[in-house]
């Protein structure tokens, strides 16, 4: 069982907020139900910080830096949990690195269609903007997005995961205009080791 960190402190917040605001009106058409597939994680908890009682992703490094800061369950509807990782553990708001698993209703579109959308919608919404892709195939997509606006400098990496009813979504965040080499690898290392149940 995963304690949810009292601070509450949420990363998410990187898309600009008319791009928010499309995505759950997608996600809320995709299905009403969500959230409802088997439990999808497939060993992604560093094994060493289950024993001491900390559940840290698996492949992130300095494991004792990062914290659990965000749980959130709405039963057949979506799962959220954030991790960051910490330069001060009395403020858990500052922090230099982000992982975060959204379970989430089934997005009504392919994921080459959902590049796409994003992809418009970064074009009308935040021009300064990237969003590059990594990896495209049937049932996933991995892209890389820079945001514009007041959310500064950071960069993210997402693993979305198109299942029947669900879509999963891991992201890894750096709070710099770009990541470092070592932090590529990294964060693509530990959005592979989350391993997904495909509804048939």
């Amino acid at each position: 069982m995963i304690a949810e960190n009292p601070a509450n402190v949420n990363c998410r917040g990187c898309l600009p907020l008319p791009v928010i605001v499309v995505l759950l009106g997608l996600f809320a058409t995709g299905c009403s139900a969500g959230a409802t597939e088997p439990h999808p994680i497939a060993v992604p908890f560093h094994t060493e910080s289950l024993t001491k009682g900390r559940a840290v992703p698996a492949k992130l490094q300095n494991q004792e830096k990062w914290v659990l800061v965000d749980h959130q369950v709405v039963a057949g509807k979506f799962e959220r949990m954030t991790w960051h990782k910490l330069a001060d553990r009395d403020h858990p708001e500052k922090w230099s690195e982000s992982f975060e698993y959204d379970d989430m209703p089934r997005v009504p579109l392919s994921p080459r269609r959902f590049l796409d959308f994003e992809k418009q919608s970064y074009a009308k919404q935040c021009p300064s903007g990237t969003v590059t892709p990594i990896a495209v195939s049937d049932t996933e997509l991995t892209v890389e997005t820079k945001p514009c606006g007041p959310l500064g400098e950071q960069d993210e990496i997402d693993r979305f995961m198109f299942g029947k009813q669900d879509t999963f979504d891991v992201t890894y965040i750096v709070t710099a205009a770009e990541m470092i080499s070592a932090q590529r690898e990294q964060g693509l290392a530990a959005l592979a080791a989350w391993m997904f149940q495909q509804s048939k």
